[in-house]
């Protein structure tokens, strides 16, 4: 299945769907995080739990919508063939780097 190259997307949308749709995601995330962090009471706001709580909100509420925007632009981009072969040969790379970070960590211990 193959995508009618009229109503496909130009280079400059894709790309600025792609990383408009992160940075959203990223300040939306911040925002919800700094709305909660006003409503802390003045004594917890130097504890360590407190920012690691909000850390832990803000990874799940970024993770949760990048996770949605990824899922539309994989639904958006379902016609693109090169864009997937990027996508599959980026695996390997993320895999190795993952694996390399794990070691380098290992043996500072």
């Amino acid at each position: 299945m193959t995508a009618d190259p009229r109503l496909a997307p130009s280079r400059g949308r894709i790309a600025g769907a792609l990383i408009g749709g992160y940075l959203l995601a990223a300040t939306a995330s911040a925002l919800a995080v700094r709305v909660n962090y006003a409503g802390v009471p003045e004594k917890e706001i130097s504890s360590g739990m407190a920012a690691f709580g909000m850390m832990l909100m803000y990874l799940v509420l970024f993770g949760a919508t990048t996770l949605l925007h990824s899922g539309v632009l994989a639904w958006w981009l379902r016609g693109r063939v090169r864009i997937w072969l990027v996508a599959l040969a980026a695996v390997p790379v993320a895999m190795l780097s993952f694996v390399f970070g794990f070691f380098v960590m290992a043996g500072r211990a």
